[in-house]
């Protein structure tokens, strides 16, 4: 049992550090603007949404008699619901339904604010590399699907932010993660 007590001693110096040194972009664990736990949201977040993609390819391939044409067509039909869904959807409505639904939200990690439909996109592609390499590698491909350039966080944290910096018109933006742009006016 020593060596559980190493790693145990390990990771928490390890999460001293990381919390000494503060967050590496905007929405890090270590993050004190976006405080509020989101491991289970986000897990029920993506839930929803395999589900949902899941359901629309069966829908569509339920009624082809063909069994090899319908689970072409049915996997076909997934990676096109979940384009739509989480690059499209999450576009124009700000999160997908699971995200909706959970309370979560997308953030860019250079400046915490919504994701551009290039920032989806490229996490759309990103995710889909991981997928095939997760299926190549027996699954031992990491969880962290959107690297930094995008952080899921509560939405509750987004909107006190939000309405902090609004509230306070000369509000400077803290110093890390340093951003060129961090004299221009808060986004609202």
């Amino acid at each position: 049992m020593g060596f559980i007590n190493r790693g145990a001693e390990q990771f928490d110096e390890r999460t001293a550090q990381a919390a000494q040194r503060g967050p590496r972009y905007y929405g890090d664990d270590n993050d004190p603007r976006y405080p509020s736990s989101r491991d289970l949201r986000t897990f029920a977040a993506v839930s929803v949404d395999v589900l949902l993609h899941f359901g629309v390819a069966f829908a569509v391939a339920a009624g082809i008699e063909n069994v090899l044409l319908a689970v072409l067509v049915g996997v076909i039909t997934y990676i096109a619901a979940s384009f739509v869904h989480t690059v499209l959807f999450q576009r124009i409505f700000g999160a997908t339904v699971g995200k909706l639904l959970s309370g979560v939200v997308l953030i860019r990690g250079v400046d915490g604010r919504r994701p551009t439909l290039w920032n989806l996109l490229r996490a759309f592609l990103f995710r889909a590399c991981i997928a095939v390499l997760g299926l190549l590698a027996d699954g031992s491909i990491g969880h962290d699907t959107y690297g930094d350039f995008l952080s899921i966080v509560r939405s509750r944290d987004v909107r006190a932010l939000r309405t902090l910096q609004s509230a306070t018109w000369n509000y400077q933006q803290q110093s890390y993660p340093p951003h060129p742009h961090s004299h221009l006016p808060p986004p609202r």
